[in-house]
Formats: C-alpha cells, sequence, structure tokens
C-alpha cells in the first residue's frame, strides 16, 4: 500500500479536521462541503422565555407556530440546497 495514498490527521479526534467555517458569510461546513447548523442553547432557551413574558398563555400556540413555519422553510431550502 502506498503510504501517501492515505492522508491521516495527527489528531483523528479534532473538530478542525472535520468542521470548515467561512468567516465573511458564517457558514460551517464539513470536509466534504456539506453544511452544518449550530443552534446555542442560550438561544433556544431565551425564545421560550420572552414569548412567555410577551404573550402570556399564548406562548405556546406562538412557539408552535413559530417552529412550525420555520421548519417547513429550513426544510424547503435544505432540499433546494441538495438538489443544486
Amino acid at each position: 500500500m502506498n503510504e501517501s495514498a492515505i492522508p491521516i490527521p495527527t489528531n483523528c479526534f479534532s473538530p478542525k479536521g472535520y468542521i470548515k467555517s467561512h468567516p465573511a458569510t458564517g457558514l460551517l461546513a464539513t470536509r466534504y462541503g456539506d453544511r452544518l447548523i449550530a443552534v446555542p442553547e442560550v438561544l433556544l432557551r431565551s425564545i421560550s422565555k420572552t414569548l412567555r413574558v410577551e404573550t402570556g398563555e399564548a406562548s405556546y400556540l406562538a412557539l408552535y407556530t413559530f417552529g412550525d413555519n420555520w421548519g417547513k422553510n429550513f426544510g424547503e431550502r435544505m432540499i433546494q440546497d441538495t438538489i443544486k
């Protein structure tokens, strides 16, 4: 087997070897070019807390509607990106 045929990173578990970022756009991608999404836990918790303060008892309905609309749009965009 040719030693130069299979490049092995020095640290196989290092995120630097698997996740690439583009500073200008803020996009994350795998080393194969597949897009990644990163949503901080603080953001997820603050959305529900803010909705509870702003809408009161209707926060669950608002969160459901938000998630439903966002999920549909996100899914459609992912399908469009994979077709390209």
